[in-house]
């Protein structure tokens, strides 16, 4: 993970040249679990962590948890994430995400590319809960969601999107998204 900031004596600079320093600070990251049976009940057999995103698993409940994270704070236009879950046979799995993830503006033509895949084996359980994807204002996104679930398996799932929030005086009066590789529909 990088950063770009500007020296406090330089003047700002206008938003192409925002963009042009920002662009290669941009993320490619994302969580993979594979979560299988064993005999003390469901574990995460294989993980791996990218790009600001984590993984944890608190204790408790029944079958396996995951909590994602994003060390970032949040996803803006060129930023590509992906989270690829798998609950293997016989085994059950709840994963959700620590907080509602933020979508905000994009400096440059490219919009937030953000795919979820989930695979479901035999007489496997995956829940997937994340908590929702607040868009901002001048946001950009393109979100996929894939699901591959065995014929005996069982997917639970939901998917919230929020624009703007009017608690907190934020109004969404541009920007775009598009949902399964669709193209990007105005926000208006």
């Amino acid at each position: 993970m990088s950063a770009a900031a500007l020296l406090s004596e330089e003047r700002p600079p206008g938003a192409a040249q925002s963009a042009s320093l920002l662009a290669p600070v941009r993320v490619t990251g994302g969580v993979t679990i594979a979560f299988a049976s064993g005999p003390r009940g469901t574990y995460a057999a294989r993980f791996s962590e990218a790009d600001g995103y984590r993984v944890r698993f608190p204790r408790g409940g029944i079958g396996a948890e995951a909590v994602l994270l994003n060390t970032g704070g949040g996803v803006a236009g060129g930023d590509q994430v992906s989270f690829d879950i798998t609950a293997e046979a016989a085994s059950s799995a709840t994963v959700t995400t620590q907080s509602a993830e933020r979508i905000y503006r994009a400096l440059g033509p490219g919009p937030a590319r953000l795919s979820v895949r989930l695979t479901v084996g035999e007489d496997a359980r995956l829940t997937w809960l994340p908590q929702g994807s607040i868009l901002f204002s001048g946001a950009r996104v393109s979100r996929a969601i894939e699901a591959d679930v065995a014929p005996r398996g069982r997917l639970l799932m939901t998917e919230i999107l929020v624009f703007g929030r009017k608690a907190m005086g934020e109004t969404v009066t541009a920007g775009a998204f598009a949902a399964a590789g669709g193209s990007l529909m105005p926000i208006m």
